[in-house]
């Protein structure tokens, strides 16, 4: 029994074994008595101690860089990243022989023959015709994920004498009779897998040609290279140095002292993309349907505008960045109003989050900066307060003269309203003011 507080909730129970079910309800205490218990319980099992990392995903991806992030309960993790190389490959048959990576009957093996299928002169045929009681494959080896699609016709016993598709020896089609060309397809999962191709006779009597013709085989397959393994300490880890265009597979597990490492994730897959190209967004276009279109695309950016030395620059950008050597950085925390005076309290920023508005103080004058490598964010998140929130823009906004509840930065960082109509261009922010502040403000600071 635990006696908590009015207020404790919700409340943690600690102590628990792992992998253990429970029930949990509770009842109120008045004075020296107490209700009864409550009619809903709360039926759950605890983890086990060291669980596998679950919910691997790729969360940024660029064409030379991959943040992986996922769930776990272990002191410490290991994430390993490796490529993977799609190659299709076609069999015609039309070389007039079984491909060498193909693994034949031994004792009926398939040879081929002319064949009457469309665009083709020669096909695939097993080696048991008439023999009863018999089977003869034709076998080949591929790793997964991926597909296979093949075209097949069968001339045989009906419902005795059968061709059939199998994957790792789980039958997927099985056709007889008098079938004509047709093509079948089937899905690959993730490891190595067997694909048979089977004529099956019963031990009964023989018809029409007896056989089970195949053709044009077309694998896609995936190779996995080998892995390379990162020790971390956070739910995440950030692989640099990719190739761009390439598919890459990511696993997981978790070390905790005094337990076995768990198991391997689930493989999670990503493609980078391509090399990033040049954009120039301009602080004087209307950036919206651009910003739109391009959600999520890596892009080296240029933007049309300067950040001025000698006092804050508002700024805002449709991207994450790191904040660049020479760069103060502030981010809007709480606002104050007491008075007739509202206060705006900024404290430091670790980043530059896209969306997000910030003041900049620059150590030297920035012209129209280059970021490379940034992903492109169309949201734009204002900064919420009590008293003012601080709105970000990517396009140049209107601002309406004589407006008192909107204030914008202007030359020794002083706060004013908009005394005749205008905009206030692209990738800034101003404030907007809130609650008594709009009509009862007479005098504004910034405090950092």
């Amino acid at each position: 029994l635990y006696l908590i507080s009015a207020d404790s909730n919700p409340f943690i129970v600690t102590g628990l074994t792992p992998e253990t079910a429970y029930t949990a309800k509770v009842r109120a205490v008045i004075g020296s008595g107490h209700s009864h218990w409550c009619n809903n319980v709360a039926n759950f099992t605890t983890l086990v101690a060291n669980p596998i990392p679950f919910n691997v995903a790729a969360t940024t991806v660029k064409h030379n860089s991959a943040k992986v992030a996922w769930t776990g309960y272990s002191d410490s993790y290991v994430a390993k990243i490796s490529k993977k190389i799609v190659t299709t490959s076609s069999y015609d048959f039309e070389g007039n022989e079984i491909p060498d990576n193909f693994t034949n009957s031994a004792t009926y093996p398939w040879t081929i023959q002319s064949s009457d299928h469309s665009g083709s002169s020669y096909c695939a045929i097993p080696g048991n015709k008439g023999v009863k009681s018999s089977t003869s494959d034709l076998t080949c080896v591929v790793s997964g994920p991926g597909a296979v699609s093949f075209w097949a016709k069968v001339s045989s016993e009906s419902n005795g004498d059968k061709g059939s598709f199998r994957i790792d020896n789980t039958e997927k089609r099985n056709i007889s009779g008098d079938k004509d060309w047709k093509e079948y397809s089937y899905e690959l999962t993730e490891g190595e897998h067997t694909l048979i191709w089977r004529y099956y006779k019963d031990n009964t009597y023989a018809s029409d040609d007896d056989l089970f013709y195949v053709d044009d085989i077309t694998i896609t397959a995936t190779t996995v290279g080998s892995w390379s393994e990162y020790a971390v300490t956070e739910e995440s880890c950030t692989f640099s140095g990719l190739t761009a265009n390439t598919l890459y597979g990511v696993q997981v597990k978790g070390v905790k002292e005094g337990y076995d490492d768990t198991e391997w994730s689930e493989t999670v897959d990503f493609t980078t993309p391509d090399t990033p190209v040049d954009i120039t967004l301009a602080e004087t276009e209307d950036n919206t349907d651009w910003l739109t279109t391009n959600d999520g695309v890596e892009y080296n950016v240029t933007l049309t505008r300067t950040l001025q030395t000698g006092g804050w620059n508002t700024f805002a950008v449709p991207f994450d960045l790191d904040i660049p050597e020479g760069w103060t950085v502030k981010e809007l925390s709480t606002s104050d109003f007491a008075n007739g005076t509202l206060t705006l309290n900024f404290g430091d920023a670790t980043g530059i989050v896209a969306g997000t508005p910030y003041l900049v103080r620059v150590d030297a004058a920035v012209a129209n900066p280059t970021f490379d490598g940034v992903i492109i964010s169309k949201t734009a998140v204002p900064a919420e307060t009590t008293y003012a929130d601080f709105i970000p823009v990517f396009s140049p906004t209107n601002l309406t003269g004589g407006d008192k509840s909107v204030l914008f930065v202007t030359g020794g960082d002083k706060l004013t309203y908009p005394t005749a109509n205008g905009n206030i261009n692209g990738f800034r922010a101003y404030f907007q003011l809130k609650g008594d502040a709009v009509s009862l403000a007479r005098a504004f600071r910034m405090s950092f």
